[in-house]
């Protein structure tokens, strides 16, 4: 399912999955899938949101909130909502209608603001974004900035230094738990 995406998409895959385990939650949902970009200062759909003057800590709480006001599910282990199936739908739709090949962070969103009644998109709008701005954002800002074939950050834009620094400790962090857990589990007797 994710063969076609970036380095970038596929990091916020992982980061929608951590937010589904850190609140609880056995399903990846819409929701979680964009606290998956919005922990990406420098990606394309950041820099659209906040473009559209998005108060990014407001579309954070509105979306905890959310999950926390969600009926848990009764699956085993983390999976994927039915939603995130069809965003991930949407957004490989949306590379093959832009003529591109892969799905990065832009596509993703593009795919969440898509999905019909997905707690993302709600949470957009409840926050004063208009989705046919946002969709149209989207699409100047790809034209404007587009990722070289390596999927490096976007060209023209400069997140907050206090965020990136952040982020960049934050996946040092979390790169460096995936190593200890690998180093435990080969130490282990089988």
């Amino acid at each position: 399912m994710f063969e076609r995406f970036t380095d970038r998409a596929l990091l916020v895959v992982a980061l929608a999955r951590d937010e589904a385990a850190r609140s609880g939650c056995d399903l990846v949902d819409t929701e979680h899938l964009l606290l998956g970009l919005l922990r990406r200062p420098d990606s394309l759909a950041v820099t659209t949101l906040v473009s559209l003057h998005a108060r990014i800590e407001g579309v954070r709480e509105q979306l905890y909130g959310a999950i926390a006001a969600g009926q848990p599910t009764d699956t085993e282990g983390p999976g994927w909502s039915q939603a995130a199936v069809r965003v991930f739908e949407l957004s490989q739709r949306e590379v093959e209608r832009l003529q591109q090949v892969q799905v990065d962070t832009e596509h993703l969103l593009l795919g969440l603001i898509a999905q019909e009644g997905g707690v993302a998109a709600e949470v957009l709008v409840s926050v004063g974004a208009d989705l046919n701005r946002v969709r149209q954002e989207v699409l100047e800002l790809a034209v404007a900035y587009p990722a070289d074939a390596a999927g490096s950050a976007v060209r023209g834009y400069s997140p907050d230094p206090i965020v990136a620094l952040l982020v960049a400790i934050e996946e040092r962090v979390d790169d460096r738990q995936r190593r200890v857990s690998a180093l435990e589990d080969a130490m282990r007797p089988d």
